[in-house]
């Protein structure tokens, strides 16, 4: 009888499971659903987040002379080993703030990812008051690809390119071109 109950509950577990990462665009069981079964598992686990292929993006804060990292790894104790969703909403804001930033803010660099920030800040007019980044503040951005494991105590770290944007965000309600965007994603 025990076997019979547990296996039942096991085959229910599975099949929520199942049912709610199904395609969006096909909804086997409503939203309400969906978004109370996934708040049952934890997010961001450090090996389901990302594409190693991917470029990494580090913002800091630029604090006098200093800089304080903005951006959390998934897997950190900053970020409760996987169990916060702290740095998936840093990163989803930083993908909305991405879109008003433009492509002539970033220079370009070859070699370490250092801490550099010359030049004047960029201002950058975002039609929405970000969460996690301090309007009037200036931000540094870097965005690189990991060196391949294969390549790493092969000093290829020296000849890696990288963009690096000195920013500061400033409220304009008025800068409307990616108003619509933001209105339907959020």
């Amino acid at each position: 009888m025990n076997k019979i109950i547990i296996s039942a509950f096991w085959i229910f577990i599975v099949l929520l499971i199942l049912l709610s990462s199904n395609n969006s665009s096909y909804p086997i069981l409503n939203y309400k659903t969906q978004k109370t079964i996934s708040t049952l598992f934890p997010q961001g686990w450090g090996f389901f987040t990302k594409d190693p292929k991917d470029a990494t993006i580090d913002v800091y804060e630029l604090q006098g002379k200093t800089l304080k990292l903005v951006t959390v790894n998934n897997f950190s104790q900053d970020n409760l080993f996987g169990f916060s969703r702290k740095s998936r909403y840093i990163g989803y804001e930083l993908g909305k703030l991405g879109a008003c930033i433009p492509k002539a803010a970033y220079k370009n660099e070859i070699g370490m990812v250092c801490k550099k920030f010359q030049g004047k800040a960029t201002l950058v007019k975002i039609p929405f008051k970000p969460r996690f980044y301090s309007l009037n503040k200036e931000f540094v951005i870097y965005q690189y690809k990991i060196v391949p494991f294969e390549w790493i105590n092969k000093k290829q770290e020296q000849y890696r390119p990288y963009l690096v944007a000195r920013i500061k965000f400033v409220y304009s309600p008025t800068s409307i071109t990616l108003k619509k965007q933001f209105k339907a994603a959020s």
